[in-house]
């Protein structure tokens, strides 16, 4: 019967996940789509076809998938910092780098 043996996986959960995700993709929804492969990867990181389908997801909203965190932060962060002719280049660098570090220990 139905319901009787409701415990579902993690693996099974990763997957419906892919899968609404595949389903936002197709309908053009592409935050949505990476957002639904993340939390597939959230249940079973091995699932690389939900990696896969991320990358190609943050991609398409134009951004590198090797420096998003799953808000945009490192892309935001690095923005941020960027080079500038004011004169505050060199402590805006100083301020990055320690915030760097302080996030890389846990800190931040």
């Amino acid at each position: 019967m139905v319901g009787e043996n409701s415990t579902i996986s993690r693996e099974d959960l990763a997957v419906e996940k892919n899968n609404e995700g595949v389903s936002r993709f197709k309908a053009g929804d592409l935050a949505g789509a990476a957002k639904a492969f993340n939390e597939a990867l959230q249940f079973d990181a091995s699932l690389d076809e939900a990696r896969e389908n991320r990358d190609m997801a943050i991609k398409r909203l134009g951004y590198d998938p090797l420096t998003e965190d799953r808000d945009g932060e490192a892309r935001r962060r690095e923005k941020d910092f960027e080079v500038d002719t004011g004169g505050e280049g060199l402590e805006r660098l100083v301020q990055y780098a320690m915030y760097a570090l302080a996030a890389s220990i846990g800190v931040a």
